[in-house]
């Protein structure tokens, strides 16, 4: 799992159970060949819009219509630099993995070799990354958002300005003339997306990013209770209005959230979710551990 935080002492009022400790397996391969019979893990990221990559302050109305309709889009600082990093890292994982496959390869040629005049077939089981998936080589972004569909376009664009990475975005279909205009945010919709992402590829894990000024703690923790094999880590910012203390960069403080935390992360192991405020503090976590 991820590193350890500074924020022990304050997670311990949300959780109600710990991380399990892995056990040693006693194999006895090179780290290198350990490696390359493993199974590559493939990665994506879930992330939300609103108040996670993209000023809006859904919690305002009057300046949530002006964010979204008046202004210009602004981003989060540093959070496309967080997930180019993550992106950047997945690839050079990837390429790692492939050559030390092809490595084994070689080896089990010249194995195979000397067992065919030992009377050994002299085969190891190395994963030759036969994914269906044609994207196996990149960690894909999906983009989650209660947004109204309309708005597709210019999140399209914000996003590609910003020089955010991204594969896909799934907005809420909305007709402008309903009367559900006035809570065109609402995020009733997103856990059931995320649960189409999650399990149209079966072979990939991810991590989900959102903020804590609505629905994504419960939702999220929702979904890693139900697949926790395939949501590695949640990470939630707290927007400056959510913050009714000074955080640090140990130590984030959302105390206004109190509930949502305790709602939405219980059970949950206390290195499977972290909150922050400043992306930076996105980089003490080791996402693919």
């Amino acid at each position: 799992q991820g590193e350890q935080n500074n924020d022990d002492d304050d997670k311990e009022q949300y959780r109600s159970d710990g991380a399990g400790t892995a056990a040693d397996n006693g194999d006895t391969t090179t780290e290198g060949e350990a490696a390359a019979e493993a199974p590559f893990e493939y990665m994506s990221v879930i992330s939300d819009i609103d108040d996670t990559i993209k000023h809006t302050n859904v919690l305002d109305y009057r300046e949530m219509i002006h964010n979204t309709f008046f202004k210009e889009f602004q981003s989060v600082p540093d959070m496309a630099d967080i997930y180019n990093g993550w992106a950047s890292q997945y690839q050079e994982r990837f390429n790692t993995h492939q050559r030390m496959i092809k490595e084994k390869k070689m080896k089990n040629r010249n194995r195979k070799h000397d067992a065919q005049v030992n009377g050994d077939n002299g085969m190891s089981n190395v994963d030759d990354v036969s994914d269906d998936d044609l994207f196996q080589d990149q960690m894909l972004f999906h983009y989650v958002s209660s947004s109204p569909i309309q708005l597709h376009a210019r999140l399209e664009a914000f996003l590609s300005s910003h020089n955010f990475p991204f594969h896909s975005i799934d907005l809420r279909r909305l007709s402008i003339i309903d009367s559900t205009v006035m809570n065109m945010f609402n995020p009733a919709h997103k856990a059931v997306l995320l649960e189409r992402i999650v399990t149209q590829h079966p072979r990939r894990k991810y991590i989900l990013v959102g903020d804590s000024n609505e629905k994504d703690p419960m939702i999220y923790g929702d979904l890693m209770r139900k697949y926790p094999e395939k949501v590695k880590h949640i990470f939630i910012r707290c927007p400056p209005t959510a913050s009714t203390t000074t955080p640090s960069a140990s130590s984030p403080s959302c105390t206004r959230d109190h509930e949502k935390f305790t709602r939405g992360f219980r059970v949950l192991p206390a290195d499977r979710w972290h909150l922050f405020t400043d992306a930076g503090q996105m980089k003490s976590v080791n996402i693919f551990e």
